[in-house]
């Protein structure tokens, strides 16, 4: 298939005498799905790959860019018939392109930068993340009244320093659980005494059945390990170019947004999937991962969102939100 569409390019381009990138910026009028073409389009090519990938660079770098400049040299390579009548028109139509172009990768190069950024305790802007982190879910969980010592696994982490447990999504991971309480918070308190239900079953240490029989809880998961989950499912998803033709167009700061409003969603559904049907144990957590994971890729290539992306009330969504803490350029300037 790939090797016709090759050859349909080929003789188009010998038929008008104009290459792939030029026939879709000689369109009448420009739209989101002229972007999206332009991006597959510049993507796939074989004779710009040096090109497309400074632009790329220059894009997300955080610091101006001469958008007509780039067109220009865009055009320079593509354009072998240029038709005077059709220039401005073509012109602008890649400018148009290159611009929506520039803001998604500008948005994954801030995803980037995060996931990056590993978690130092030294950080007074991680230690804060962590705090808020804290202050919004510690009330919802039992309290230890033995110790005054923070248990930061009755959150859902593995153990008594939940640093480790961000090592390898980097501070992307908290500032999505911090957006997640801050933005979701009844649907998480919900979530939290679900996961933590205190409905407990014998089980045996080992798998013939003998030993001493220990307690384990029914249908409980680690609710932020499996926030961490979610949030490297997302970002395999912005590298993979899942959202470019439906996000493709929206500037950095929204494509975020979004971002963040589909890990909530996804956290959700997941959390359905585990409520449903037969008692479940932490064994069965990467079955039923697998298949929110799945459901969400076929929701996103039928182009339709999730149901609970706005699913609370106005309340529940603040002004003080992930984008403010996670823009382009609070990024740069930490």
């Amino acid at each position: 298939m790939t090797s016709a569409l090759g050859w349909t390019k080929r003789l188009l381009h010998i038929a008008t005498g104009r290459s792939e990138l030029v026939r879709i910026c000689s369109s009448a009028g420009h739209s989101q799905q002229v972007s999206v073409r332009v991006y597959r389009c510049l993507q796939n090519s074989k004779d710009m790959v040096d090109l497309w990938k400074r632009f790329k660079q220059e894009s997300s770098s955080g610091a101006p860019v001469d958008l007509e400049a780039w067109t220009r040299a865009f055009l320079k390579v593509k354009q072998t018939r240029p038709r005077s009548q059709a220039q401005d028109q073509l012109f602008r139509n890649l400018l148009l392109s290159l611009t929506d172009a520039s803001q998604w990768e500008r948005a994954k190069r801030t995803l980037g930068d995060l996931v990056d950024t590993r978690f130092q305790s030294k950080d007074c802007g991680h230690q804060e993340l962590l705090e808020r982190l804290w202050q919004r879910l510690q009330p919802l969980v039992a309290a230890d009244l033995n110790t005054n010592k923070r248990d930061w696994r009755r959150l859902g982490f593995q153990g008594d320093d939940p640093s480790t447990d961000f090592r390898g999504m980097g501070v992307f991971a908290l500032h999505q659980l911090v957006y997640f309480a801050e933005t979701r918070r009844r649907v998480v308190q919900r979530i939290i005494t679900e996961a933590s239900e205190e409905s407990w079953t014998n089980v045996h240490q080992s798998a013939t059945g003998s030993g001493p029989p220990v307690m384990q809880l029914k249908r409980y998961y680690p609710f932020a390990v499996t926030g961490i989950h979610v949030s490297a499912f997302i970002v395999r998803l912005v590298q993979e170019d899942a959202f470019v033709d439906t996000w493709m167009g929206q500037r950095a700061d929204t494509i975020l947004q979004k971002i963040n409003d589909l890990y909530c969603d996804t956290f959700i559904l997941f959390h359905e999937h585990w409520r449903q049907g037969p008692e479940r144990s932490v064994m069965d957590f990467p079955k039923v991962f697998r298949e929110c994971c799945a459901q969400v890729e076929q929701q996103i290539r039928l182009g339709v969102f999730l149901p609970h992306l706005r699913g609370e009330t106005a309340d529940e969504y603040p002004g003080d939100t992930f984008v403010g803490k996670c823009s382009v350029q609070h990024i740069r300037s930490d």
